[in-house]
């Protein structure tokens, strides 16, 4: 298996378990040492990352049945550690109380390592797609 494969796999491990919401399946997918890059906030790295998806997954799953959409466009294999990917993905989210039904869509770029727990992410950066708002619902 190559790498780019590994990594496809992983990606898809990782949307079937936020569409089950394994909520720690769904957050093991972050090195301890991750860079986080969202849309509006401020760079973070390592715990204070980590802690801050952590908060945002949690609430999500809280209020609403989630589930998400992956569509990669590109791989590129960066030597024998590393893959970057960018593409695009979707969250559907169905209020729970409300039953009301929007959609988060990003574009998003992430770098995924080689570590000693399989391949994790170690890099990300996402933004609204253009002309779309965060939720367009």
């Amino acid at each position: 298996m190559t790498n780019v494969e590994a990594v496809q796999e992983a990606m898809t491990a990782f949307q079937a378990a936020f569409n089950r919401a394994d909520i720690e399946c769904v957050l093991s997918v972050w090195d301890d040492d991750f860079v986080d890059m969202p849309e509006g906030l401020s760079l973070m790295r390592g715990p204070e990352a980590f802690a801050r998806r952590r908060e945002m997954i949690m609430a999500r799953f809280q209020e609403h049945e989630a589930t998400l959409q992956i569509r990669p466009a590109e791989y590129a294999a960066l030597g024998d550690e590393a893959v970057l990917v960018h593409g695009n993905l979707t969250v559907t989210m169905k209020h729970r109380r409300s039953k009301h039904v929007s959609h988060l869509r990003k574009r998003f770029m992430e770098v995924w390592i080689r570590s000693q727990r399989g391949w994790v992410v170690k890099f990300e950066m996402s933004n609204s797609e253009p002309g779309l708002g965060p939720n367009d619902d």
